[in-house]
């Protein structure tokens, strides 16, 4: 996903495929990450300031210079002018009009967004594939469904297209449930109280105050679903729906003007990988990963390897 996104990115890949290891500005866009979640500790724990202080002041500068970086590599990426492909456009494309004095796009406003771009385009779906292959193969029945659908529907992996895929009702009621059971982004959409405050589970919240409600908890409780804990892709198929199950309660992808824009080039990417994967070899996890989701969450899941054994399909 990584390499997919510096292609949409620079035009060029990042070459983690390559020899099986993260680029270093992967790696320190995952160490910020980390940081930023043990930077917001001086907030919630005051009682523990004196303590996270010296951290926070480490972390600060560890995180000014990745950002300085971070920033150079783009910099150096985007200072010569490349020709594209003809019809294609990256998002360097935008930079390099950007320096068109008659554009709307200004270098300052768009350098900040590359590294935000590349992490949400990348590791969110990484995210959402490791956990619905993980979960598939933890539950045999799901599996044998799931390949017999994409195997009899397609008689080789080139007839595959986004648009076709849709149309696959198991295959995405499959990563539906996934997004359930291991939601890229375990933590809440913060949310500022508007003016005048509101009643939040019965407690009048002052306006102003910042809101979050945990996506995994939501996911997770008996009252949004039947079964929460159960991986169960049925349930978002038109005949198991029902009233068991409040739907509206799983929003992966946030909602409102602050929605995830890549919703649905995430959901393209995923059912293409898993389908090619799927109509291409048979899948086996190894079983020192059986407890593999039982994960600490920095923000984003801090994931192990998942270790699976592909075999040339039979």
């Amino acid at each position: 996903m990584f390499d997919f996104m510096a292609l949409e990115l620079f035009d060029e890949s990042l070459g983690c495929l390559d020899d099986g290891t993260y680029h270093p500005w992967v790696d320190m866009l995952f160490g910020s990450i980390k940081a930023w979640a043990f930077l917001s500790l001086s907030e919630y724990f005051p009682a523990l300031f004196w303590i996270i202080t010296p951290a926070v002041r480490i972390l600060r500068r560890d995180l000014l210079r990745h950002r300085n970086t971070k920033f150079a590599s783009i910099a150096s990426k985007v200072s010569g002018k490349r020709e594209p492909e003809p019809g294609r456009r990256t998002f360097d494309t935008y930079i390099q009009e950007s320096k068109n004095p008659q554009s709307s796009l200004f270098i300052e406003e768009i350098l900040p967004n590359y590294s935000f771009i590349m992490m949400a385009g990348s590791e969110t779906t990484a995210t959402l594939l490791s956990g619905c292959t993980f979960f598939i193969l933890r539950h045999p029945d799901v599996y044998k469904k799931l390949a017999a659908e994409i195997r009899l529907g397609f008689s080789s992996p080139s007839e595959m297209t986004f648009s076709s895929l849709v149309g696959m009702s198991y295959l995405q009621a499959t990563l539906q449930e996934a997004l359930r059971m291991y939601p890229p982004l375990p933590l809440g959409m913060p949310r500022v109280v508007p003016s005048g405050g509101a009643v939040v589970s019965g407690h009048l919240v002052p306006e102003n105050t910042t809101v979050a409600v945990a996506s995994w908890a939501t996911y997770q409780s008996s009252s949004n679903f039947k079964d929460p804990q159960l991986f169960f892709p049925e349930r978002w198929l038109n005949t198991f729906r029902g009233t068991d199950n409040i739907e509206g309660a799983m929003q992966a992808f946030s909602l409102g003007p602050r929605g995830c824009p890549g919703k649905s080039l995430a959901l393209a990417e995923a059912s293409l990988v898993l389908a090619r994967l799927i109509w291409t070899f048979d899948l086996e996890l190894s079983p020192q990963c059986f407890n593999w989701a039982d994960q600490r969450a920095y923000i984003i899941w801090d994931k192990g390897p998942l270790l699976v054994k592909l075999t040339p399909r039979r």
